[in-house]
């Protein structure tokens, strides 16, 4: 189920690494690519958004939507814009925080931070084309509107077993079942 809190600490830990401001086509290549990393090697995804091919590529469709001050809960967009907004293509962070990451597990952590330090260097041109490149990303659809992209699809394209990913299917669903009833 998504957090938005913990979107939240999952974007300022990156963007603080960008001196409080990144291109958002370039935060959400890196973060497709930190949670398909973190799905392959933990089993989970750090942000737990569901996924679509657009134009661009790969993104995560709940950030994209916060990012687009589009979000369809208006208490998270709320919550969203206290702490970012934009300014043409770019993210900032509204004030100068140091927020928790409380949400984040050290596994999380680690991932962020390979992932930012092999990407950091591209600007958002370079990013594209790499999850563009079917050797990195062949679940990539090229396409002109929004194509939904299934974690099953990318987790098949990456060779993974049929039983496995019913396997982890099984278990996201059970997840989501218990996030609702606890919420």
């Amino acid at each position: 189920m998504f957090d938005v809190q913990k979107m939240i600490q999952v974007v300022n830990h990156i963007i603080s690494k960008y001196e409080g401001q990144i291109n958002y086509t370039k935060l959400i290549k890196e973060l497709y690519l930190a949670d398909k990393e973190c799905l392959f090697k933990h089993g989970y995804l750090i942000t737990d958004n569901d996924f679509v091919c657009m134009k661009m590529g790969p993104v995560l469709e709940d950030l994209y939507r916060l990012i687009r001050g589009q979000y369809s809960v208006e208490a998270a967009q709320v919550q969203w814009n206290s702490y970012f907004y934009t300014s043409s293509f770019d993210l900032l962070k509204a004030v100068d925080n140091r927020l928790p990451e409380d949400r984040l597990t050290a596994n999380e952590i680690h991932v962020l931070d390979e992932v930012d330090e092999r990407c950091h260097h591209m600007d958002y041109i370079e990013l594209t084309r790499l999850v563009h490149n079917p050797a990195v990303c062949p679940e990539t659809v090229l396409t002109d509107s929004s194509i939904n992209l299934p974690v099953e699809s990318i987790m098949a394209k990456a060779g993974i077993s049929p039983e496995v990913i019913d396997a982890w299917g099984r278990e996201k669903r059970l997840q989501n079942r218990l996030d609702r009833i606890l919420a």
